[in-house]
């Protein structure tokens, strides 16, 4: 199991490293855009960017996931995600940039709020909309971390959306203001 996840994440980072290099090239950022649309042409015209990472075995979620984070990409590439960060602690720099320029916040949280509770169906437009904000803020998307989230959005116990609201909502003090949230290094 261990092998067949690092060899996923490979194939994951490795996807978006392919992404990174089509940045310059406006062709395809425009198709990866225009994928979004939910057509059958709209998917067409990325297969040859996608294709390449599908696993042998096809698995509907994860190829799902690639062509949604190929397209989304397309919108906002966004170099200089901080490493990791999920899509809650995007927000929440969002949240923060927004309320240190003196501007309203309630709509980031709605919107955040809205995005975790969005069902499997509608996942693809509330992404949508969730990068487009956050490119309105400049916000950059961590896209291999996204990746990953998005494969595992469908579980029972949530945990993808735990995480998000974490890091949203989660505990901004340092460790030494936060004795219980602390970790004893000695």
């Amino acid at each position: 199991m261990k092998t067949t996840t690092s060899r996923r994440e490979g194939v994951e980072i490795a996807f978006v490293s392919h992404l990174r290099r089509l940045e310059a090239d406006r062709g395809a950022m425009a198709a990866l855009r225009r994928s979004l649309d939910a057509s059958a042409a709209g998917r067409a015209r990325v297969h040859r960017y996608v294709v390449p990472f599908l696993a042998e075995n096809p698995d509907q979620r994860t190829d799902h996931a690639m062509y949604l984070v190929a397209g989304l990409f397309g919108l906002h590439p966004s170099p200089g995600a901080s490493d990791n960060e999920s899509l809650g602690g995007a927000f929440r720099r969002l949240d923060k940039d927004r309320e240190r320029d003196g501007k309203p916040k309630e709509s980031v949280e709605r919107r955040f709020t809205t995005l975790l509770s969005t069902d499997a169906e509608d996942i693809a437009y509330a992404l949508r909309q969730a990068v487009t904000l956050l490119k309105a803020g400049d916000i950059p998307v961590c896209w291999d971390r996204l990746l990953r989230d998005i494969m595992f959005r469908h579980r029972d116990d949530g945990w993808v959306q735990q995480r998000w609201a974490r890091d949203f909502w989660g505990d901004d003090r340092p460790a030494k203001d936060n004795p219980e949230g602390a970790h004893n290094v000695s």
